[in-house]
């Protein structure tokens, strides 16, 4: 299975959390005082209440609409509660002072992740195709899928995502691959969630949004079958691809996983997908993490809780706290949680200041960095990449160097990404 975040989507100029979050402040009013207060006190959250959280769009969304009185009788969140602790004030005051503030807040907040996570649908629209999506996807999905993407094998058919835009599901319509998102239409023609036992396929992907996504959206929606871009061409009264959709609310059904409130965290589909991620998790013999930081509790959690039942069923160890030799203690193991990620030792300082030591122990990192579609030298920078990470991914058993070899060809004669076979290790010790 693979585990998306929103890291996932920098190729496409989509920005990772942390570049999101600066990326709003820098142009939001300099003189708020509202989300330097939010700031100030999600920093201190640690000390004031014991939980390390983080300052970003998610934090901010969850405060901003518990301060904007939109729900006021929704249990408000922990980031919210640390602002009023930090304040000394109650929640009636809190909203006295801050409500007005709040609501314009939070509506900019959403007008610009709606903007950000949108355009690269918006640019392969007046493109006229989705090629830049498949420059990245397709080689990487090769790789992980050991073969051409005509039949999805079983160890990457199950993505969950923790990012809001469409990059993937666009993709994978492009390709013209096969893809379940649990998405059906109800009897108002609204798009619901169901992730009750059916039966599938069994080909392409299955596709679970773990914090939502900006197609969620209360309208009637088409499906796929090779033209998921259809969804756009609905005569649309939100204004959806205008610069600003009439009413954001109508369209906005993305979940700050780790800020959410109590009301939205045991009910459904929230509920449902983290369940279904769970079971996954125990079943799963490989669990591929794509820019995504772990950092989040909820999920952390459930890692930490499905990692303890497989090493006392024998299907991993912990392994040494060299990082770099990871990738071959692993060979044998029966479960695997390889992690994409530009920066393995400060993902596993962030894995030890969370306690999520069981994560910290057994994941493997594979330290590689995405280049951007957009970069002059894109083709060299991401055959690099890739020749990286099938060198890995021998050392920990999941290619052998023939498979390896294999998507290679497939990658370069059919994406034109110049690996060549001479560049791999066990081809220059011949």
């Amino acid at each position: 299975m693979i585990l998306l975040g929103a890291g996932a989507s920098v190729p496409f100029d989509v920005p990772g959390m942390t570049g999101f979050t600066d990326q709003f402040i820098l142009g939001y009013e300099k003189t708020s005082t509202l989300i330097a207060d939010i700031r100030d006190a999600i920093d201190k959250s640690e000390e004031m209440i014991g939980i390390p959280f983080s300052f970003d769009l998610e934090t901010m969304l969850s405060v901003l609409n518990d301060l904007s009185g939109s729900n006021p009788k929704k249990p408000i969140s922990v980031p919210t509660a640390c602002l009023l602790i930090k304040q000394g004030l109650s929640l009636k005051t809190a909203r006295e002072k801050y409500e007005e503030e709040a609501s314009s807040a939070l509506e900019k907040l959403r007008q610009f992740i709606f903007n950000t996570c949108i355009q690269p649908v918006k640019k392969g629209r007046k493109e006229g195709n989705f090629r830049f999506l498949d420059r990245v996807y397709g080689p990487l999905m090769t790789i992980l899928n050991r073969t051409e993407l005509r039949n999805i094998q079983a160890s990457i058919r199950k993505v969950y995502s923790t990012n809001w835009d469409l990059c993937f599901k666009t993709w994978v319509d492009y390709v013209n691959v096969p893809l379940d998102d649990w998405v059906d239409v109800d009897k108002q023609s609204f798009p619901v969630l169901t992730l009750s036992d059916r039966n599938r396929s069994g080909q392409g992907f299955v596709y679970t949004p773990l914090h939502g996504s900006l197609d969620l959206i209360k309208m009637n929606r088409l499906k796929g079958n090779g033209a998921y871009e259809d969804i756009f061409k609905i005569p649309d009264p939100l204004g959806y691809f205008e610069d600003k959709p009439n009413n954001i609310r109508d369209i906005f059904m993305i979940y700050p996983l780790e800020a959410i409130g109590y009301e939205d965290s045991v009910k459904s589909p929230y509920l449902d997908m983290l369940s279904d991620f769970r079971a996954s998790l125990r079943t799963e013999t490989e669990v591929f993490v794509i820019g995504y930081s772990l950092r989040d509790p909820i999920i952390g959690s459930i890692f930490e809780e499905v990692i303890a039942e497989r090493i006392r069923n024998g299907d991993l160890n912990p392994l040494s706290d060299n990082l770099d030799s990871r990738r071959k203690e692993v060979h044998d193991q029966r479960f695997k949680i390889i992690v994409l990620n530009s920066e393995p030792n400060r993902l596993a300082e962030n894995l030890r200041k969370q306690s999520n030591n069981n994560l910290l122990q057994t994941f493997i990192p594979i330290e590689i960095e995405f280049p951007r579609v957009a970069d002059s030298d894109f083709d060299e920078k991401y055959a690099q990449t890739l020749l990286e990470l099938m060198t890995n991914l021998v050392h920990m058993g999941y290619l052998t160097e023939g498979s390896a070899l294999h998507s290679a060809r497939i990658v370069r004669y059919q994406y034109s990404i110049p690996i060549r076979e001479e560049a791999f290790e066990w081809k220059k010790n011949k």
